[in-house]
């Protein structure tokens, strides 16, 4: 009788304490315009810290949505990006693997850096941004316009830029590197700082390294 009456109170307390943090949380739906896109996110805060971020959440630009789950301001678990409702990515936050993936075309090639910042070996070239190709091309396909001077001159081709991805996850050091002109290497570069930095660090040997990343867009025009 003792253990059942210990053990009714320890669920009634798990109850209340179970309770009682659901309480400490509040939701909140947070809009930032992003050019011509709008990024929405849904997710809950604890009510005592308004920064720290708890619970389910999700995120939603145009067509394509991710969604995943915070534990006490840390991404936890594993995430899905997708878009038009088709699951694209899969990263494991626990582990800090991505599950499932899709080679990107924005990427053009990867070099290593060592410690004095100088060029080292080449790798493949893999994704390393949470949402993918999608995630990219919705806000490049959106915020993107080509620069009037191009169009009156016919200038089309690949405007390439390289960025520095840090052992932090950090993008840093964009700059043109193609030589088009008529201002396409400053449109992509410009769109290209749009793109939400949410970046997973390259990992050598089980540590995370420096690397030069060197991103592609191809201007075309159409004609009618």
């Amino acid at each position: 009788m003792l253990q059942l009456k210990s053990l009714l109170l320890g669920t009634c307390f798990s109850l209340i304490f179970s309770f009682s943090f659901a309480q400490a949380l509040k939701k909140v739906t947070k809009k930032t315009k992003i050019d011509a896109c709008t990024l929405v996110e849904k997710y809950q805060v604890l009510k005592s810290d308004s920064e720290v971020k708890h619970g389910d959440y999700s995120a939603q630009i145009l067509t394509y949505t991710e969604k995943g789950q915070y534990n006490l301001g840390k991404q936890s678990g594993i995430w899905e990006f997708s878009r038009n409702t088709e699951v694209h990515q899969k990263f494991d936050f626990s582990t800090g693997k991505f599950l499932s993936d899709q080679p990107s075309k924005f990427i053009k090639k990867i070099i290593l850096q060592d410690n004095n910042d100088k060029p080292g070996k080449e790798i493949e070239a893999k994704n390393f941004y949470l949402g993918g190709d999608p995630k990219m091309l919705t806000i490049v396909k959106k915020c993107l316009k080509y620069p009037r001077e191009a169009m009156e001159n016919n200038v089309m081709g690949e405007a390439l830029l390289s960025a520095t991805l840090t052992k932090e996850g950090e993008i840093i050091n964009e700059k043109a590197e193609s030589q088009l002109g008529f201002g396409l290497e400053e449109e992509w570069l410009r769109v290209f700082k749009l793109i939400p930095p949410t970046w997973v660090p390259i990992m050598v040997n089980g540590k995370p390294v420096d690397a030069k990343l060197y991103f592609r867009f191809k201007f075309t025009l159409v004609t009618i």
